[in-house]
């Protein structure tokens, strides 16, 4: 049993904060490999940006996500829509998450 899942045992009755103190592993680490890191509407995010000829203001990119389902903060978009500009201005196909 790794570090990662005794704490995913043992977080229903201990904060993960104070496990992966005692455990001496990061806290972004081990949301990270739960999969909790991840974040659903990067994909769609690069799609609406792609779509609109990557002239979508972050506020209009978060207000197509939320409509669409997405759970989106003030602060998520900018940086997508900021990696996927400078990304494709350099030429590649795929924009880099940030």
């Amino acid at each position: 049993m790794t570090r990662y899942q005794f704490i995913e045992q043992v977080a229903t009755t201990e904060p993960v904060q104070m496990l992966c103190c005692v455990l001496e592993v990061s806290a972004a680490g081990y949301y990270l490999s739960s999969g909790a890191g991840l974040r659903a509407w990067e994909p769609a995010a690069t799609a609406a940006f792609s779509h609109h000829a990557q002239r979508y203001g972050t506020r209009r990119l978060r207000a197509e996500l939320r409509a669409e389902g997405y759970a989106i903060g003030r602060y998520c978009a900018p940086g997508c829509v900021a990696a996927a500009y400078v990304h494709s201005a350099r030429g590649h196909s795929a924009p880099v998450p940030p």
